[in-house]
């Protein structure tokens, strides 16, 4: 279990894990939504950025008590 007493170690793996959701999330709005939509969609999720806050709310779930796959 990933704890927050060691931070980088944290950090590095919630970004891996928020990573991992958007690249799903990605593939899903270029097959929903096509090009050109798809795309910018995508491109927004892909940015970097955007794995800072899920992180930290990975944190709070994590410390207080919360269980299983947070990142979904």
């Amino acid at each position: 279990m990933t704890t927050t007493s060691d931070i980088q170690t944290f950090l590095g793996n919630a970004q891996e894990e928020v990573s991992r959701v958007l690249q799903v999330w990605s593939a899903l709005a270029r097959k929903e939504f096509g090009a050109p939509v798809g795309d910018a969609i995508a491109y927004s999720l892909e940015g970097p950025g955007k794995r800072f806050r899920p992180a930290l709310v990975m944190a709070v779930y994590r410390e207080l008590g919360g269980r299983g796959d947070v990142a979904e």
